[in-house]
């Protein structure tokens, strides 16, 4: 690190360095100095009122990470500073080390100070106070915080123009989602009677976890919480962190000055970006579609494919690789689709939970002249769970034998739960009045009640199903 060039980011980024500690300091000590009551043993929580200030700061770092390295990395994409920075008798690993110190001092130094003033109000107030806690989640949160800088200075340092930058900021941000979400619908549509794709597990993502350490620092206040860190996620992204640091300092080192103000023709930007999101969408929204609908959306995905890249090239043409890259596309999202619903998805359907305390199973049948629907019913006896898993495999043999039956008024809920009442696993299924009436009967022989509503009848009304009714019921329907 060049100490006088680190000296000179400071003096010239003094009054950045004052907004960013007015700021934090609003959202934590004064914050919690006027919402925060004294310790009183009645209501030792009463400091949660400061957590929204811990939270919006860390949501500020959160925006930091995409704004300081594109202001302090700008002078790269324009030839004429480019020029003169790189010109300067200082070597291209010692610019960048220097950057990179300063950048995370601008983030790291207000937000530390200001987080200590808000522990240090808290303490004066009377709270109980565990510092190795709060140390850890300083130090996690700021290491979170460094993964994000160094993920947005790649991108930065790849592109050559500010405006590429800030879309492929943005992109690279809403991939995840975008991923998940195609995954999810793709899961769903072939693998039958599984549910919970789409429970994300929000820790997984790096901006929550980043939000959440604000939370979690006040583990520092706290004898007893149900919370839990998910440390597996943050070894992975710190992991991730040392390569995109790697990774710049090597892109920042080899640049060519004449990249400046020119097109990004990164193949980690545009040229992989487009074709993702294409993937995605295309997975995400034809997965489940009709043949007519199905062409509709991959003309509408060419068309938004097509802009995205005339905004890349600057230009209004496609090339041959671009055409040839969105068939293939196209092609591989529908193969992709028939190989996994004849390969993987029936092994996924059948893997039912091995460990488990209880499950608890629901039905409902529906139609023009009946309805019938069952209490929930809580299974332990090791016979009835044999007889619910034995149904289900049969259920989704059929579905991949393409076995059709002659109707599916009934509906079936089976959950699975773990001795705390954690649901572990869930399933749905369509199924015949001949397979709902294995259901209805075990309802029924555990005094279950199950509720009826004869429409064929004058007066219909709810009346609580016999055993003969039930019969009566599903052989008619």
């Amino acid at each position: 690190m060049n100490k006088n060039y680190f000296n000179y980011l400071v003096t010239q980024n003094k009054k950045q360095l004052l907004v960013l500690f007015l700021l934090g300091f609003a959202f934590v000590p004064v914050i919690t100095m006027i919402n925060v009551d004294p310790y009183n043993m009645d209501n030792p929580y009463s400091y949660g009122s400061s957590l929204s200030g811990f939270i919006l700061y860390s949501v500020l770092l959160i925006g930091l990470t995409y704004i300081v390295p594109l202001f302090n990395y700008r002078f790269i994409q324009y030839k004429r500073s480019c020029d003169t920075f790189l010109s300067l008798p200082i070597k291209r690993e010692t610019l960048f080390n220097t950057v990179t110190v300063f950048s995370l001092a601008l983030m790291y130094v207000p937000y530390i100070i200001n987080v200590i003033l808000g522990a240090i109000v808290l303490i004066v107030k009377g709270y109980p106070f565990v510092i190795g806690s709060f140390i850890a989640y300083l130090v996690i949160s700021l290491l979170l915080v460094s993964v994000l800088y160094f993920m947005n200075t790649l991108i930065v340092l790849k592109c050559n123009n500010s405006i590429d930058s800030v879309i492929c900021m943005i992109g690279y941000s809403l991939l995840p989602v975008v991923i998940y979400l195609a995954f999810a619908e793709f899961m769903d549509m072939y693998t039958f009677g599984v549910n919970g794709f789409y429970n994300f597990d929000w820790p997984q993502s790096i901006h929550t976890m980043i939000a959440s350490t604000g939370f979690f620092l006040y583990h520092a206040f706290s004898i007893a919480t149900n919370q839990a860190f998910n440390y597996c996620w943050c070894v992975f992204y710190l992991a991730l962190g040392l390569v995109f640091g790697a990774w710049s300092a090597i892109t920042f080192v080899k640049r060519n000055a004449e990249s400046s103000e020119q097109i990004s023709d990164s193949q980690w930007m545009y040229r992989l970006l487009i074709p993702l999101y294409a993937f995605f969408t295309l997975t995400f929204f034809t997965v489940s579609a009709g043949m007519s609908d199905t062409i509709i959306t991959v003309i509408v995905v060419f068309i938004i494919y097509s802009v995205a890249t005339f905004i890349a090239n600057r230009k209004v043409a496609l090339s041959k690789w671009s055409i040839v890259a969105f068939i293939g596309v196209v092609i591989i999202t529908k193969l992709a689709g028939s190989v996994f619903k004849h390969t993987l998805a029936p092994s996924i359907s059948l893997n039912f939970p091995t460990s488990f305390d209880h499950m608890e199973v629901n039905i409902y049948s529906h139609s023009d002249d009946f309805s019938m629907n069952s209490e929930y019913l809580e299974i332990t006896d090791s016979s009835d769970i044999a007889l619910i898993q034995g149904l289900q495999k049969e259920l989704v043999e059929d579905y991949y034998n393409d076995v059709v039956y002659d109707n599916t008024n009934s509906h079936l809920h089976i959950y699975y739960y773990d001795s705390h009442n954690n649901e572990r696993k869930s399933y749905y299924y369509p199924l015949s009045n001949e397979k709902s009436k294995v259901i209805y009967e075990l309802a029924l022989a555990n005094n279950t009640t199950v509720y009826g509503v004869d429409y064929s009848k004058p007066n219909a009304g709810e009346f609580t199903v016999s055993k003969d009714q039930l019969d009566q019921l599903l052989a008619i329907h």
